[in-house]
């Protein structure tokens, strides 16, 4: 019994299904400083992100995407609901699921959400990528 516990106990450690052991940072896990963050999100509020979306859901990925939504309370039935409706194009599954979603977070809080949950998510370097899809249209009109 006790050595089937600590197999257990070693397997969630290995596949970080736990936070025991997780490492760090000086800030919480965060890569970058609060205040650096704060700056962040205050430069994409209220920015719409309808223009952005086919580059948004390439950048993201239907795995991502899928997971931002049940983060955000999107129900497993909505969510399978895009999946099914194009069964063999993850792409349209991902951007037809990322403009629900975007129509249920409010389009002018959309772009600051989805930052924070992909930051949550650990997904830094998509999260970096779609802020800079958003500064470079928004540069160019």
């Amino acid at each position: 019994m006790v050595i089937a516990v600590f197999f257990i106990f070693c397997w969630l450690m290995r596949n970080n299904k736990c936070c025991f052991g997780k490492k760090l940072g000086p800030n919480g896990g965060l890569t970058k400083m609060p205040n650096q963050v704060a700056e962040e999100m205050q430069q994409l509020r209220g920015i719409d992100l309808w223009p952005h979306l086919p580059d948004i859901a390439k950048t993201l990925g239907w795995k991502d995407m899928k997971q931002v939504a049940e983060r955000s309370g999107m129900t497993i039935a909505t969510i399978e609901s895009h999946q099914l409706n194009s069964p063999n194009d993850t792409e349209e599954q991902c951007s037809s699921l990322l403009r629900a979603w975007v129509e249920k977070n409010g389009m002018t809080t959309a772009s600051e959400t989805l930052i924070q949950t992909l930051r949550r998510m650990n997904k830094n370097a998509k999260a970096n990528n779609i802020v800079a899809i958003i500064s470079n249209k928004d540069n160019t009109v």
